[in-house]
Parts: C-alpha cells; sequence; structure tokens
C-alpha cells in the first residue's frame, strides 16, 4: 500500500498565494491546488477542512510576516524613518491588495477557526495602524512632519498604499522611492 504524498506547508501556502492571484477567491478550489501540488485533494483535506480555513491561515501568514519585519524596524530610526520603513514593507507585501479584497467573501461562519482567524486579522490590522498613527504623532511632536497634516489621513494613506497598482511595472525599489516622494516631500519640515 502506497503512503500519502505529504506537502510542505511553506510550499501549501505559497501556491495557495500563487492561485488566489491567477484565479482570485471566487475560482479558488482545492483540486486546483492538489493539481498544482502534485497531490491528492485528500491531502489537503489533512491540513484544512476548507478553502475559508487555509485562506485566512494564509492572509495570518503574511501578517505574520509584515509584523516580524516591523519588529526588526531599527528602534533607533526617527519617527519619520520608521514610517518610511512601514511603507516599504507594505509595499514589498502588495500582492496582498487583491486578496485582502477577498475577505468579504469569506464565510466567517464556515468554522470556528474561520471566525476566530478573521478576528485575530482584523485586531492585528488595527494594531499595526494604531502603531502607524502614533509614528505619525510623535514625527509631528518631533518637527519632522507639519502639525496640519492630518494624522489620520497621512496613517490612511501610508496603510492603504498596497492598493495602489504599480500600472507601468516599475521595480519595486523605484515604485517605493516614487511614492515616498510623493508622500514625504510635501508632509516633511524642511
Amino acid at each position: 500500500m502506497s503512503r500519502k504524498r505529504r506537502v510542505d506547508p511553506v510550499e501549501l501556502i505559497k501556491q495557495t498565494e500563487k492561485l488566489l492571484l491567477e484565479v482570485g477567491y471566487p475560482s479558488f478550489h482545492f483540486r486546483l491546488l492538489a493539481e498544482r501540488l502534485g497531490v491528492a485533494r485528500s491531502t489537503i483535506y489533512e491540513y484544512y477542512s476548507n478553502k475559508e480555513e487555509l485562506v485566512t491561515d494564509y492572509m495570518k501568514e503574511v501578517m505574520r510576516q509584515i509584523k516580524e519585519e516591523c519588529d526588526k524596524i531599527d528602534p533607533n530610526f526617527s519617527p519619520i524613518d520608521k514610517i518610511t520603513a512601514i511603507l516599504r514593507i507594505f509595499l514589498n507585501h502588495s500582492q496582498m491588495h487583491q486578496i485582502i479584497q477577498y475577505t468579504p467573501l469569506i464565510a466567517s461562519n464556515a468554522t470556528p477557526q474561520v471566525r476566530a482567524d478573521l478576528m485575530d486579522l482584523a485586531r492585528e490590522h488595527k494594531h499595526l495602524y494604531h502603531w502607524l498613527f502614533d509614528l505619525i504623532g510623535q514625527a509631528k511632536e518631533q518637527g519632522e512632519i507639519h502639525q496640519d497634516v492630518p494624522s489620520n489621513m497621512l496613517a490612511k494613506l501610508i496603510f492603504y498604499s498596497i492598493f495602489i497598482p504599480n500600472h507601468e511595472q516599475m521595480p519595486m525599489e523605484q515604485f517605493a522611492s516614487q511614492l515616498e516622494k510623493i508622500i514625504f516631500d510635501e508632509i516633511r519640515i524642511k
């Protein structure tokens, strides 16, 4: 009797992202993912009971990566430099902009795990936003940003920068530099 092929969890998440970006959430199915991974569909069911659990787990993994990268920002950076670093981290995960849009389509009542994951994601999202908002306040206090720039507006502009499409297909470094120039040149006190 042959043993079932195991799936590397990292590869499972990686292929989930690729497939979500290619076909979208409504067309995402375990059958397609299993074909891509070269395993039986039942193998994926050993890890996740439905696509909602897999997709929310994927989203939690990306959020974990974003938080981990944010935690590595040099604590000696000035607030404006921390804000710039956050913008770059967000842009490095810009593939999420397509996937975040699917959140309302995820059946939060699919399983208790999905409900808990969606609540965790909302909590983490809120935490990141408040951290960014606080950094903007610190930058104002330290004279790095003009006081008349609405903090909430700036925080949202930076936070939702991942939704700005790169239609010009610029390399990410160039795209990030252009966004930094657009956002920060006008608010910085020179």
